[in-house]
């Protein structure tokens, strides 16, 4: 009988770690989908603003997305803007939170282009590059 309630106890703990894991996505999987989403909101801010934003404060929602700008760590997404405001930065600073990006404490850091060789913004759907 003993041995029933031990095997019962390993199994209902074993389903509930699994029912508490399932679906969850990794925190670097989650920082760099946050990060695909904030470039959308950040280009549909751009085609109705004709302006980058000032911050991601402003930017306008997604319907029936997330619409986070938190890294997968619950931590900001660091919004940046090159000089002339040709590529915009993303950046995480990963795992650790340490500002010191190095090999063994890497930065998530990924950017886009803003606009066309025609001068105008690029699309939503525009792929974000690696800026490392």
């Amino acid at each position: 009988m003993k041995r029933i309630i031990l095997i019962a106890v390993v199994v209902i703990l074993a389903v509930s770690a699994f029912y508490l894991t399932a679906g969850r996505i990794p925190p670097y999987d989650l920082t760099i989908s946050n990060m695909f989403e904030t470039k959308r909101r950040i280009i549909r801010y751009a085609h109705i603003h004709n302006e980058l934003p000032k911050n991601l404060d402003s930017l306008p929602k997604l319907e029936g997305h997330a619409n986070s700008v938190l890294d997968g760590w619950g931590r900001p997404i660091i919004y940046s803007v090159s000089d002339g405001q040709e590529i915009v930065f993303l950046k995480s600073f990963g795992e650790s939170g340490d500002s010191i990006c190095k090999s063994s404490k890497p930065c998530i850091i990924r950017s886009f282009k803003t606009k066309t060789e025609k001068d105008e913004w690029v699309g939503e759907l525009t792929g974000l590059l690696d800026a490392k």
